[in-house]
């Protein structure tokens, strides 16, 4: 009778698992969760290694136009102090 009883409860549902399977269950976890850990971290240290290089791109970028202002010249190389137009900087031929 016992046999019945615990077969109509137990109807569709998978047996007990033994002390070895949910050994394995709790090691299994404990990988999963070392593994998230572990991508979680290179994933922060890619993201610092992105970010220090984008932090020392705008320290370059800054030391070039304060070198830039303080010279005078622009990005292209040309002279930004005292520019004049450049119909002044070109002499002008007139042929009568």
């Amino acid at each position: 009778m016992a046999d019945v009883v615990s077969e109509i409860i137990n109807h569709g549902k998978p047996p007990p698992l033994t002390d070895e399977e949910r050994e394995q269950r709790r090691i299994d976890a404990e990988i999963h969760l070392w593994e998230c850990h572990r991508r979680d971290e290179e994933r922060q240290a890619a993201y610092q290694r992105e970010q220090a290089i984008k932090a020392e791109a705008a320290r370059r970028e800054a030391a070039i136009a304060a070198e830039q202002e303080k010279t005078g010249y622009g990005a292209n190389g040309t002279n930004t102090t005292n520019a004049k137009p450049a119909s002044e900087n070109c002499a002008t031929f007139v042929r009568w």
